[in-house]
């Protein structure tokens, strides 16, 4: 149970914290400022929704005070005075860093008459988040309260914000939907991997679980890997020495009687937090950390089934140093349901993994052997291209970011005025300038009005699709008792105006040459009384009726004049001179 210097608030932290007896007592270092490694997690939530866990990387440091003693122990003032971890997650690079208007500001208490380790920590942290790909940057409405166990000063712990709790965001500086759910931060990280294997041991690397044909259990292999303030370095006794680490992934393979097989990960989407607390005897030939995971798991098989568990399966175990070697089990089942929020399906009855061949404290492979791996351990970009890393010098025309400094090609200082590529074969000379990838427009003009020149981007070939003539005008209506005006069709650059006469008996359709008549009546604005309007001055006979129709002109040709209630198009008879006389 934890209690928050600001409100008094106490909560459970998300890991599971075994006891140390008898304390440690160790000798508390000068004050100082601690710059670490740092990883993260963020929970975002819009409209009460949550957007999932998002895992970061970057840096922070730790301002810590000198000790002065308190009632029930040894109080450090400490203030967390930088952050930046950043994550490609939603696209971009989402950046989180601290406010530069509120100071995040928190102690470290050890209890006791003495200087006893294991003790805590707490801060009140203000953040910023920065989200170019929704072109949002949130900030801190109020706190956020993180706390952790405190095992080694520098600190080297995980600090997370209580469960279940929710912590208002400001956008633009004025209340929005946005909140954090969940905030961890991972001072001074360390990435070990092992191998497991279903080899006999103390604790076989095996499962079992129930399903509804029956029970089995399961021979499995594969790598896991967690991240810690881990040491090598045997430490003796009285050293600081209590952390909490985090499972950060699994992958172990198997074959099931009633499955076929299956596939078991710790699910990406969740945190699977523990602890490690290292343990000394003078009795035992060798040093070990004694760890636990609350871990969340998926199994997937053949079939296309998924089993994931809600509730943590709690595994502890053991971490050797000298022998380099590990083993963990499960405490008790735990139940397996087909989706999150869905309904249970099996029972995991229990899961034991031990290491194979050792602890590999180089599990962050450098797969493109350019001397630098991916993160968490590193900052390598893309660990497929050894054309790109931390360092390197950027090529101006490769569409890549060779340095990882997240500023490819021309958006570096470097490359402007160098040769570049944007890509298109549409482009000749491509040149860095004011940071954009400039080149000189293929030329496709054909000299012909009628046809939309352009090029194809993929291949530099000049296309010229005709340009064809414009819409009709539109609705056609009387102003007065000789004068029609309409809309003008979209892109003309002049209307005609057709008459046509309708036989009072019979209709259209009594026509010995068809069911229209109409002639042209008015080219462009021959009558000079505005583009838009024809008036027709001739005396209609008696039992006459009259009908007009309106169409759009350009260079490139002129609009059909309509279309009949059947959908076929109104011929046009007689065409109007163009140009007009």
């Amino acid at each position: 149970m934890i209690n928050s210097p600001r409100t008094g608030l106490r909560f459970l932290l998300p890991l599971l914290l075994l006891a140390v007896s008898p304390p440690l007592v160790a000798e508390l270092p000068p004050a100082s400022t601690d710059g670490t490694a740092a990883t993260g997690f963020l929970e975002l939530l819009f409209g009460g929704g949550s957007l999932g866990l998002l895992h970061a990387n970057g840096t922070a440091s730790v301002r810590r005070g000198d000790a002065t003693s308190s009632g029930s122990g040894m109080e450090i003032p400490a203030e967390l005075v930088s952050l930046r971890l950043s994550t490609f997650e939603f696209g971009s690079e989402t950046i989180v860093r601290l406010s530069s208007v509120n100071p995040s500001r928190g102690a470290i208490r050890i209890p006791g008459g003495g200087v006893e380790i294991p003790g805590e920590a707490f801060f009140d942290v203000w953040l910023e988040i920065q989200i170019p790909d929704f072109g949002i940057t949130l900030t801190s409405a109020e706190p956020i309260p993180l706390a952790g166990i405190v095992g080694s000063i520098p600190m080297r712990h995980v600090l997370a914000s209580p469960p279940g709790q929710r912590f208002k965001l400001l956008e633009g500086g004025i209340g929005s939907v946005w909140e954090v759910g969940l905030l961890g931060i991972n001072l001074d990280p360390s990435v070990v991997c092992t191998d497991t294997q279903a080899a006999p041991g103390p604790v076989s690397t095996t499962m079992r679980w129930t399903l509804p044909e029956g029970q089995e259990e399961i021979a499995l292999a594969g790598r896991w890997t967690f991240i810690s303030a881990f040491s090598s370095t045997p430490i003796p006794p009285g050293a600081l020495s209590t952390h909490n680490s985090e499972l950060l992934a699994m992958e172990l393979t198997g074959t099931s009687q009633f499955r076929g097989p299956i596939r078991l990960i710790e699910r990406p989407e969740t945190i699977s937090p523990g602890e490690m607390v290292f343990f000394f005897s003078e009795l035992y030939p060798y040093s070990y950390y004694r760890s636990s995971f609350r871990a969340f798991f998926e199994i997937h098989d053949e079939r296309g089934g998924t089993y994931l568990n809600v509730d943590p399966l709690v595994a502890n175990g053991a971490i050797f140093l000298l022998e380099d070697g590990t083993f963990h089990q499960s405490v008790e089942p735990v139940k397996l349901l087909d989706a999150p929020g869905g309904k249970t399906v099996a029972v995991l009855e229990s899961l034991g993994w031990e290491g194979g061949q050792g602890l590999d404290r180089e599990c962050c492979r450098d797969a493109d052997g350019d001397g630098a791996a991916p993160p968490p351990c590193d900052s390598d970009c893309d660990d497929a291209d050894p054309n790109n890393f931390p360092g390197n010098t950027e090529n101006c025309a490769d569409s890549r970011d060779n340095n990882c400094d997240q500023r490819p090609d021309c958006l570096e200082a470097v490359c402007q005025a160098q040769l570049c590529n944007d890509l298109s074969q549409c482009t000749l000379n491509d040149v860095c300038r004011e940071f954009a990838c400039v080149g000189q427009p293929r030329d496709c003009n054909d000299s012909n009005t009628c046809t939309l020149d352009r090029c194809e981007p993929a291949t530099g070939v000049c296309q010229h699709p005709p340009i064809g003539p414009p819409g009709p005008a539109g609705p056609v209506k009387f102003t007065g008792p000789d004068t029609l005006e309409w809309t003008p069709a979209p892109e003309a650059s002049m209307s005609n105006t057709y008459r046509g006469r309708v036989p009072a008996v019979g209709g259209m359709g009594s026509l010995s040459a068809g069911p229209y008549s109409h002639t042209c009546f008015e080219s462009g604005d021959a009558q000079g009384n505005g583009a838009t309007r024809s008036v027709d001055a001739e005396e209609m006979r008696p039992g006459e009726i009259r009908y007009y129709l309106v169409s759009g002109e350009t260079v490139c040709g002129e609009s059909p004049l309509g279309w009949a209630s059947d959908g076929t198009v109104i011929p046009n008879l007689s065409s109007c001179p163009s140009p007009p006389p």
